[in-house]
């Protein structure tokens, strides 16, 4: 699906915020690279676009909204990235991990089978690239070319015989998976995905929440298509979020910084205006 340019007039955003306006409960569901933070050569080093803090701190504040962000990084890394003065609810690991409000961390443990999927993934990699260009996670390994886009196909092409030679050598019982995404691909072990971690938000949810989530990536689709196979009507909304649109699930189509600002404070004043 191509979305129209033109959010904030359109029907979808408009039925959206009003069902919010009557909502006494709402989740916003929110990735963080590229959707609340520009790509940064660096990945340690990504910071919220400007305005973006200000408006988390104060979605936090609202006792009707339940903010959570959920990302493929480690929990606690994107904890210390976000630096918010406020605890904030994170699923990292796309899914596998979460963070609570009171601190406390928990992770799926990973098969016999996926440890030594990951771990002779990790080390393969780790003889061909430098370790700045690779992410380890608790169930993957990432590999970055942002830093140097001239190796892309080079990568794509090392990565697939590495995951070919993995799973023809029966080194794994199929958990391993290839998966792209935005300035790198990776290898991951295990099931699970951020609509896995969208499933378990809304698992707790109340009769009458209206949700959304907010996601640049094609990771996030799988969020998209978890908020579209539960509710198919204006009270649960799957945004894109980035500087140009291309085919997917999402259901708006938001241009950052300036329209991801305005998007949050939207929600904001819905939700103070209800009280």
């Amino acid at each position: 699906m191509q979305i129209p340019h033109g959010w904030s007039n359109s029907e979808t955003a408009q039925l959206f915020f009003r069902e919010l306006h009557k909502a006494s409960s709402s989740i916003l569901l929110l990735d963080y690279d590229g959707t609340l933070a520009p790509f940064q050569e660096n990945r340690l080093k990504t910071k919220f676009y400007d305005g973006v803090r200000e408006r988390l701190e104060h979605l936090l504040t609202l006792a009707q909204t339940r903010v959570v962000l959920i990302s493929g990084r480690k929990a606690k890394e994107l904890q210390s990235l976000a630096a918010l003065t406020k605890p904030i609810e994170i699923w990292g690991a796309h899914g596998r991990e979460h963070l609570a409000l009171d601190g406390s961390c928990k992770s799926e443990p990973l098969t016999t089978f996926e440890k030594k999927a990951l771990h002779d993934a990790t080390n393969e990699l780790s003889r061909i690239y430098d370790t700045e260009m690779l992410e380890s996670k608790i169930n993957s390994i990432a590999i970055h070319w942002r830093k140097t886009p001239g190796t892309k196909a080079e990568i794509e092409a090392n990565v697939e015989r590495l995951y070919r030679q993995l799973v023809s050598a029966q080194r794994t019982d199929g958990s391993l998976r290839k998966l792209p995404f935005d300035g790198g691909i990776e290898l991951r072990v295990g099931s699970g995905d951020k609509g896995d971690a969208v499933n378990r938000v809304l698992a707790d949810a109340s009769i009458g929440t209206v949700s959304a989530f907010l996601g640049d990536d094609l990771t996030d689709e799988n969020a998209f298509r978890a908020l579209l196979d539960q509710h198919q009507d204006a009270t649960h909304l799957p945004v894109l979020v980035r500087k140009e649109a291309r085919p997917t699930l999402a259901r708006l189509w938001l241009s950052p910084p300036e329209e991801l600002l305005d998007f949050l404070d939207k929600w904001i004043r819905s939700v103070e205006s209800s009280r």
